[in-house]
Order: structure tokens, then C-alpha cells, then sequence
């Protein structure tokens, strides 16, 4: 079934199903930077569709910002 259909509520920009391997913990996993325009949802397990979060403030962080890639191909100069 669709989102919108169970929640009545547009499908935010990430969805994480919320899973965590038994003995780990759920932090750190999810990155969403620090903007504030986010829309996230936390399934919880899918479990139960009433039981879940569109909090994103527990994800909320800043990583390094990685290296470009560059591709070189042969000719393409």
C-alpha cells in the first residue's frame, strides 16, 4: 500500500525503515546534515504504521565533505 494511502501524508524526502541489527544502536546511522528543510520518517520496523517519527533532529549532523572524482578517459582532452 501506498504512503499517502496508510498516512495521509505526502512520502517525505527520506524514508528509513529503522531497522537496527539486534545488540547496535540506532545513532549514527543516518546523516541529514543541518538543514532544517528535510522531511524525514522513521518506520520503526514498519510494525505498526501509527508508531513511527518524522522527527529529524536525532539525525542532524555535519560529516567531512569528501573528495571530488575526476574521470579521465583517454581523448577526452
Amino acid at each position: 500500500m501506498a504512503w499517502y494511502e496508510e498516512a495521509q501524508v505526502n512520502t517525505p524526502n527520506v524514508v528509513w525503515g529503522g531497522l537496527v541489527r539486534e545488540g547496535h544502536s540506532g545513532e549514527n546511522i543516518i546523516c541529514l546534515g543541518l538543514d532544517a528543510e528535510v522531511s524525514f520518517l522513521n518506520l520503526k520496523g514498519g510494525h505498526d504504521p501509527s508508531d513511527v517519527s518524522y522527527d529529524p533532529a536525532p539525525h542532524s549532523c555535519e560529516l567531512p565533505r569528501l573528495a571530488p572524482v575526476e574521470l579521465d578517459f583517454p581523448g577526452d582532452d
